[in-house]
């Protein structure tokens, strides 16, 4: 097959769902090429402020090449984005594309240092083989808390990561793997789904108060209160299990684990504020139905009970 010249304007490049293998740093050209070594597949010279990014492209067959993306002009170095094929009715391609946004993504990672790309390139190979992604992640990620959990990150939105891991996962199609460099190393994202936001439910301390006399409501919710434990030895609310803010790193490890993110939770601190914090984290992580307490424990001893010391 022949060869084209290409121009654009910023960005990296993607088509559909295309599989980007590989991607470095050359001159200022820009050339697209396909190859009769595997069907559809193309390298790709994009220039932005900092020289040429090759991206080796393999096409899904319902996508033809041309039909490239643009993603905003980065502004660090390496970025190497590998796509997953996903099978899409030809019919439904116009419409996948003219959809707005999701608000959230789950995905998952692997991270190696700046230096250890071969390693992604490893991965690669392992994955085309047959090897499950948690495994390696396990193995080979230098993310020492989500490598416990086969380097799952859970759901995420837009502000909560560094710019470019967020470029990477939300510009990508579901099933994508996306090879991205941010300050901690590089990643290898996996773009496992997504989803609208639910919206983090303001629950009234008469509501909780109703529960929590109720034994088969009760029965149905998980109770979490993330004020500190000097706070609790203050007051508390009987139920409710503590899960300090500020350990969030900490207990997040394990949360999914200890807790049910299917089940209904309700969040709780001293006013209302660190809880829907807490409570939009523990969403990120997957967590299906939450509850804010609004106005916290300060509110339920206003209003409800005043045996509960105010402080």
């Amino acid at each position: 097959m022949g060869s084209k010249m290409l121009t654009t304007a910023s960005g990296c490049l993607y088509a559909g769902s295309m599989r980007c293998l590989t991607h470095s740093i050359t001159s200022k050209s820009a050339t697209v090429r396909s190859l009769t070594t595997a069907p559809r597949r193309l390298f790709v010279n994009r220039s932005c402020g900092f020289g040429v990014h090759l991206v080796r492209v393999r096409a899904h067959p319902l996508h033809q090449p041309v039909q490239l993306k643009r993603r905003d002009q980065c502004h660090r170095g390496i970025h190497l984005s590998q796509v997953a094929s996903t099978a899409r009715a030809a019919s439904g391609l116009a419409a996948s594309t003219s959809q707005a946004e999701p608000l959230q993504r789950k995905v998952s990672h692997i991270l190696v240092k700046p230096d250890q790309e071969n390693i992604l390139d490893e991965v690669e190979e392992r994955l085309e083989d047959g090897e499950d992604f948690r495994m390696l992640a396990g193995e080979l990620s230098e993310c020492r808390g989500s490598r416990m959990r086969g380097g799952d990150i859970g759901w995420i939105q837009r502000g909560q990561t560094t710019p470019m891991f967020e470029q990477a996962a939300f510009e990508a199609d579901i099933g994508e793997l996306v090879r991205v460099e941010t300050q901690f190393g590089l990643h290898l994202i996996r773009v496992q789904a997504e989803r609208q936001q639910a919206g983090i439910r303001q629950m009234s301390v008469s509501e909780l108060a109703e529960i929590l006399q109720d034994p088969e409501r009760l029965s149905q919710v998980q109770l979490v209160d993330v004020r500190e434990e000097v706070e609790e030895r203050v007051a508390s609310v009987p139920e409710f299990q503590l899960k300090p803010l500020s350990r969030m790193r900490d207990w997040g490890r394990t949360v999914t684990r200890e807790l049910d993110p299917f089940k209904h939770t309700i969040v709780m601190c001293h006013h209302g504020m660190r809880s829907q914090q807490a409570a939009e984290y523990l969403q990120s992580l997957g967590f299906a139905q939450l509850s804010n307490l609004e106005g916290g424990i300060h509110a339920y001893s206003l209003k409800v009970d005043p045996t509960v010391p105010m402080y």
